[in-house]
């Protein structure tokens, strides 16, 4: 996927899901240590300032991470399926993305959430 991203276009955002949270921590290592055969492999395809988290500290990334390098979010399936809305957290508003959205008009911010599946 990452070698296909278009040149021209922002930088690409990967959600790279894992079926548990031993396997999340192994891939988050992999992803992040300098010499893996992964790591590399990202390095090679969008540069060696691929940014890799998870979903607890994807809100610490600035817009500027976005517009200037690949970033992976490394999750549990699990992490959207939760049952109980209360600890459904990755659904929650976090006032950390709002410099993502400011300058958007509003007309574009509302036709982007009238498209988007209603988690609650």
């Amino acid at each position: 996927m990452a070698r296909a991203w278009p040149v021209a276009s922002a930088q690409p955002l990967a959600l790279w899901l894992v079926p548990s949270d031993t396997i999340r921590t192994q891939t988050l290592a992999a992803l992040s240590t300098p010499g893996h055969p992964f790591r590399e492999a990202l390095a090679q395809a969008c540069g060696d300032g691929v940014r890799v988290c998870d979903l607890e500290s994807v809100a610490t990334l600035t817009p500027q991470d976005f517009d200037a390098h690949a970033v992976v979010v490394v999750a549990t399936i699990q992490s959207f399926r939760v049952e109980d809305a209360d600890q459904r957290n990755v659904y929650a508003f976090s006032g950390a993305f709002e410099p993502h959205f400011r300058g958007l008009p509003a007309a574009a911010l509302n036709a982007r959430c009238a498209t988007c599946p209603t988690p609650w």
